[in-house]
């Protein structure tokens, strides 16, 4: 009986049996490898939105308040999708005090939270790098839709999500002030502050924490193979 049990006892461990999946990526697909018994289909699905290759979070950030699908009738005629179209702010805004875009950042923000439910310890990293981006974008966005709205400067001083356009994009901000037209102050708004303070949040933001996603890849068993992207 020893030596049975001793036998057993030294087997290997049974491979986990395996299923696979396509996703798409950003720049193709990927065939993803996984242990059904270790980590659910649907869960991994979710997860798979975290990794910095795929169709994710940060891939697709919040909208803009330009966005208007042409076959969306929640959206008046888009025009040129700037200030000097009759509908931008209705677009941006469908009903009273209710903007469709940055309710879409609002919507993918709580869709992210949901994801990050589920989500093993060892995805932590991903998870503080990913929230992080995502209230900055929909900080951004409303701050610029607060601009458009009541024309106030003190608006984009405001400290956005950790970022001080007062002290690091003051030259943007003086140009917004001395412009002389709203299409002016618009322009300057969306390229000159937005460009600004949005790279003053990268800085800070850093790298993907790779690290921490391969970790997570290699304790589940996960195997992603890519399409080779040119």
């Amino acid at each position: 009986m020893v030596l049975v049990a001793h036998s057993l006892a030294a087997q290997p461990p049974a491979p986990h049996p395996t299923s696979s999946f396509s996703i798409q990526t950003g720049c193709g697909s990927a065939r993803v490898h996984y242990p059904p018994d270790v980590m659910s289909r649907d869960r991994l699905k979710k997860l798979l939105r975290l990794w910095a290759g795929n169709l994710n979070y940060l891939g697709q950030p919040v909208p803009q308040l330009e966005l208007c699908p042409r076959a969306d009738p929640a959206y008046r005629t888009c025009g040129d999708r700037t200030i000097a179209s009759p509908n931008f702010l209705y677009n941006a805004q469908v009903n009273i005090n209710a903007q469709v875009n940055i309710h879409a950042g609002e919507r993918r923000l709580r869709e992210f939270e949901e994801t990050a439910a589920i989500a093993p310890p060892e995805l932590n990293p991903v998870l503080t790098y990913t929230r992080s981006a995502l209230t900055f974008w929909l900080a951004l966005e409303r701050a610029r839709f607060d601009f458009l709205t009541a024309w106030s400067l003190d608006v984009l001083t405001r400290d956005v999500a950790g970022v001080s356009p007062a002290s690091t994009c003051a030259a943007a901000l003086d140009a917004i002030a001395r412009a002389s037209s709203m299409d002016g102050k618009y322009r300057l708004t969306t390229y000159d502050w937005h460009k600004c303070v949005n790279a003053e949040f990268v800085r800070g933001l850093g790298q993907y924490p790779e690290a921490a996603w391969r970790r997570f890849i290699e304790k589940y068993s996960i195997r992603i193979d890519e399409d080779d992207c040119d």
